[in-house]
């Protein structure tokens, strides 16, 4: 007798043991490989025609998705597994097969594009069916002798319905050995399923690691015990997964709480740490109004009184929405941007000279409101003085330093009679096309230089 290991040697995916008894060749298992190829399954070291019988313990991909290609290879055996088995593989190596040819077709597509040749898939629907025909259904714990010197029996293992541990006597000669392999191994209380009943006795256990040197409860508690003496404020499970008995026990004995999420791991951990990037992120106060307009966030600073939170009512007016009133709480998110919102205190609420405070959301609406908002551009009012030189064609870029980042800002001088709410909306606009590639600055001074060139060049 020889045992070979094709595949589910460095993970738990790919399964699949070559058996060699009295010179024949048996496959426990044929599953197909998923997830990222870190570990390649071994090429069979036999033809498929030279395959006897496949044992499969249940019908999950990683176990029986191998089947189809190994029947399009030549393979006319017998497939031997639970009735429940059989009944779950016509619909899932089906399914495979029609996932093989969907994905096919879509990498032909490409490599049609590219002038490359035709994707074949790895088998197709009447592989699936051909494999499907050579199914023969076991019943739980009934001896069935499936080849000379072979007799199996399926043992209910809790792992998904029709699962099995295959029990295996292997008779060469006047020797005979007991060998079982697991397959996977279920829990006990799940609903649906069976609790996993024990195998008397076995000479060899082919098990899949993730099953092997399971804990005993006192080692689990001293392991507990060490990892919440570090003294961290609380242990997040995710997957919803019940919580040992030992780890509350210590989590109790350490004062630590212990949490549970029905979430992914990668989800919950990508939500804590962009939660932990914003909460510790660096901040200043800043003096000013923050409103968004046509989705950009314009911080309004300025001389107190000078008109900032008049200007924001008025675009408050026109559709836009107010994030802060005269103090701005900045963010920076990261290296290059930043993101304002308003004090708890006093969000919402805008100050009028002459009026007082005024709720924002109620007057004008839940929509004319938001809780924060990035800062794409800051605005500078200053009193209109007749002894500076303001730049009337945009074209001298300038920019606020903030936290490290620096944010583009314009200078808008006021007068009586400038209609500021309008020359905002104008100035997020611009600064939008700006930042999609196009500045009209640039274009008036390329044309009035192209003009002048073309005129000269004429005179010449």
């Amino acid at each position: 007798m020889k045992v070979q290991f094709i595949g589910a040697t460095h993970e738990v995916t790919g399964s699949c043991t070559l058996l060699e008894v009295n010179g024949r060749y048996y496959l426990v298992d044929c599953g197909m490989e998923q997830g990222e190829d870190i570990f390649q399954n071994v090429p069979l070291p036999v033809p498929a025609n030279a395959i006897e019988a496949v044992f499969l313990t249940h019908a999950h991909i990683d176990h029986s998705g191998m089947l189809p290609k190994l029947c399009k290879d030549g393979f006319r055996g017998q497939i031997y597994a639970t009735e429940a088995t059989c009944n779950l593989c016509r619909i899932m190596l089906m399914d495979s097969a029609h996932i093989q040819e969907s994905e096919a077709q879509w990498r032909t597509r490409k490599a049609e594009r590219a002038g490359e040749r035709a994707v074949e898939p790895v088998y197709d629907t009447n592989d699936a069916a051909a494999a499907l025909r050579l199914l023969r259904p076991c019943q739980y714990n009934a001896a069935v002798q499936a080849a000379e010197g072979i007799i199996i029996r399926m043992t209910d293992i809790g792992h998904l319905l029709g699962s099995a541990a295959i029990e295996m006597w292997l008779t060469e000669g006047q020797q005979t050995r007991k060998i079982v392999f697991s397959g996977d191994v279920g829990n006990v209380n799940q609903p649906l399923l069976r609790d996993p009943q024990p195998v008397a006795e076995t000479e060899y256990l082919v098990i899949e690691s993730t099953y092997g040197d399971r804990l005993q409860p006192k080692e689990r508690g001293a392991i507990f015990d060490r990892l919440f003496s570090y003294k961290f404020p609380a242990l997040l499970i995710a997957r919803d997964i019940p919580p040992h008995a030992e780890c509350l026990q210590m989590a109790q004995k350490h004062n630590v709480t212990v949490l549970r999420t029905k979430e992914a791991t990668s989800t919950i951990v990508s939500t804590i740490i962009t939660y932990l990037k914003a909460a510790l992120a660096p901040r200043i106060t800043r003096h000013g109004v923050l409103v968004e307009v046509y989705g950009e966030g314009i911080l309004l600073i300025g001389d107190s009184g000078i008109g900032k939170s008049e200007a924001a009512v008025e675009l408050l007016k026109r559709g836009h929405r107010l994030i802060a009133d005269d103090a701005v709480e900045i963010r920076k998110v990261s290296t290059n941007s930043l993101v304002g919102t308003a004090p708890k205190l006093i969000r919402n609420y805008i100050e009028l000279r002459g009026i007082g405070i005024i709720n924002v959301a109620k007057l004008f609406g839940m929509g004319a409101v938001r809780t924060e908002n990035e800062i794409n551009l800051i605005v500078n009012i200053v009193p209109w003085n007749t002894q500076e030189v303001y730049d009337r064609l945009g074209l001298e870029e300038q920019y606020m330093e903030l936290l490290g980042v620096k944010v583009p800002m314009n200078t808008i001088p006021i007068t009586p009679g400038r209609n500021l709410a309008m020359i905002l909306e104008v100035a997020a606009m611009n600064n939008r096309q700006k930042k999609l590639g196009y500045n009209a600055a640039l274009e008036f001074t390329e044309q009035v230089n192209q003009h002048f060139d073309e005129n000269m060049g004429k005179n010449g």
